[in-house]
């Protein structure tokens, strides 16, 4: 048995058995995925991909705003409305389609946003398009490719 030393005010007592256990595996609910680590990571990907010229300045923006919020679960409607002009659901969309991968782009810079697409996912809540076709991107890349022709016209009707 050991025991908190004397003058301490307690004496704790534990078995040898609990000094074995192994701890519980920090679940889903339990992790802190928006660290600053994370958010210095992420703003940093960004970063690499305005220097690529992946990502033209307005893409560079939305991005960094989406990062720098999503730890709070992405901003108000009032945050969003004020800074760029539009509702939740097109910031969303307009995110997506920044970090749709181009034709041009190296398979570095594809990574890079299809990690930076499912980092933001959970902190913005972009959940997938039930019409996401299946392939090698995930899910909401493939649901932004299967609606960024119609969201270049009249990008309220894309939203999903």
């Amino acid at each position: 048995m050991t025991r908190v030393p004397a003058g301490s005010g307690r004496s704790l007592s534990l078995s040898v058995d609990d000094r074995k256990r192994p701890k519980p595996a920090a679940g889903p609910s339990q992790e802190k995925p928006y660290d600053p680590t994370w958010v210095r990571s992420c703003l940093h990907q960004c970063d690499l991909l305005a220097t690529a010229r992946s990502i033209d300045a307005d893409g560079k923006t939305l991005i960094r705003f989406a990062i720098q919020w999503a730890p709070f679960g992405g901003a108000g409607a009032e945050e969003l409305l004020v800074t760029f002009g539009i509702t939740r659901r097109q910031f969303v969309q307009s995110l997506r389609d920044k970090l749709l991968p181009r034709i041009d782009d190296s398979r570095t810079v594809r990574t890079i946003k299809r990690n930076l697409t499912e980092a933001l996912s959970p902190g913005w809540r972009m959940q997938p398009s039930t019409s996401a076709v299946p392939g090698p991107t995930s899910a909401p890349i493939a649901s932004a490719r299967a609606n960024s022709s119609s969201a270049a016209s009249y990008p309220h009707a894309a939203v999903s």
